[in-house]
C-alpha cells in the first residue's frame, strides 16, 4: 500500500519498484540474521547488488524494467526500511529479553573473563 501511496506510476513501474524493494529487504534480512560475517558474504552481496543495478541500467527491454530516478530510489530505500525495521527491532528485543541458551552462555563467559 505504501508503494501505491508514494508512487503514482504505471503497473510496470510499480513492479520494478516493488521488486527492487524486495531485493533490498532480502539484503537487510541477510544483515540482520548473519552473526559472524565472512568476507565472501560481503563480496557476494556487493556483486549481487552490482549485477542487479547492471540489469536495471542495461537490460531494461529484456526484463521489461523502467527507469528509476534518484528520487524513486530514495523512496524505495524508505519503503524497504519501513518494512524491514519493525521486524528487526522485534528481533533485537527478543534477544535482549529472551536470549537463547547460546547467548546466555556467552554472557556468562564474558562476565567471567572480565573478572
Amino acid at each position: 500500500m505504501l508503494t501505491l501511496f508514494l508512487f503514482n506510476n504505471t503497473f510496470l513501474e510499480i513492479v520494478t519498484i516493488t521488486f527492487t524493494s524486495l531485493i533490498i529487504i532480502e539484503y537487510l534480512n541477510i544483515y540482520s540474521m548473519v552473526t559472524t560475517w565472512h568476507y565472501l558474504i560481503g563480496v557476494s552481496v556487493a556483486m549481487s547488488i552490482f549485477f542487479y543495478m547492471f540489469c536495471l541500467v542495461f537490460m531494461k527491454k529484456l526484463f521489461l524494467l523502467t527507469d528509476l530516478s534518484g528520487e524513486d530510489f530514495l523512496k524505495i530505500l524508505f519503503l524497504s526500511f519501513v518494512s524491514w525495521f519493525p521486524l528487526y527491532l522485534l528481533e533485537i528485543l527478543k534477544r535482549i529479553f529472551w536470549p537463547s541458551q547460546k547467548d546466555k552462555v556467552l554472557m556468562i563467559a564474558k562476565t567471567q573473563e572480565i573478572r
